[in-house]
């Protein structure tokens, strides 16, 4: 992947970004809300990263020091994924401006989103969308400043619903195997803090 250059990677960050710990706020309305705009608009989803890790560890479904909510968008690469990316992402970021959202981070590579990042007015709380691409190898790729994050073919096209507090959420069917490669062996073992993403992406990052 030595063709991919994160210089080609352009950020936007938008007034209004406040980064806080989830402890003490009501996290699971908004998850299930920002789910359902994200069905409605007609896009593939998973729970990603710490939130992923958080539901299926946490007994209350969430580490306590994480700062967001974190949401994978997967791009299968069908011939017009494309072309109807743009008009779904511009229905998608109305929905979620109209349902109390504000917009507050952007990453683009080449045209493509990367990241869409929105701020719940009500709490403050973050929900990060990431978006995996078929389109540069074997696995679902994403760019962002630190390099190349993957999702591999297992951990997308073999899915269950884990259930929470009466909710339905979308993960990885092998969701051990992914966290290994993702946290490490020991990702059963809750951290006393939260380190940034390039620190904590395991064996699913490649550094550019």
């Amino acid at each position: 992947m030595s063709y991919l250059k994160s210089e080609h990677l352009t950020t936007t960050t938008y007034p209004g970004l406040v980064i806080e710990p989830m402890l003490g706020k009501d996290w699971q309305p908004v998850l299930n809300l920002a789910l359902k705009i994200l069905g409605e608009s007609g896009f593939e989803y998973q729970l990603g990263s710490g939130t992923l890790l958080g539901m299926v560890r946490e007994k209350d479904g969430f580490i306590h020091h994480d700062t967001d909510l974190d949401i994978d968008i997967i791009e299968r690469g069908e011939d017009n994924y494309i072309s109807s990316l743009s008009e779904r992402l511009e229905t998608v970021v109305a929905s979620f401006l109209d349902k109390g959202f504000k917009l507050v981070r952007t990453q683009f590579y080449i045209g493509l989103p990367m990241q869409v990042a929105f701020i719940y007015k009500e709490n403050n709380l973050i929900v990060d969308l990431c978006f995996f691409y078929k389109k540069w190898g074997s696995d679902y790729c994403n760019i962002h400043e630190h390099g190349v994050y993957l999702r591999p073919d297992y951990s997308v096209d073999e899915v269950v619903l884990f259930e929470f507090n009466k909710g339905e959420y979308k993960i990885p069917k092998e969701y051990d195997t992914y966290l290994k490669g993702r946290y490490g062996a020991d990702w059963k073992t809750p951290k006393k803090q939260k380190k940034s993403g390039e620190y904590d992406a395991g064996e699913y990052l490649i550094v550019l």
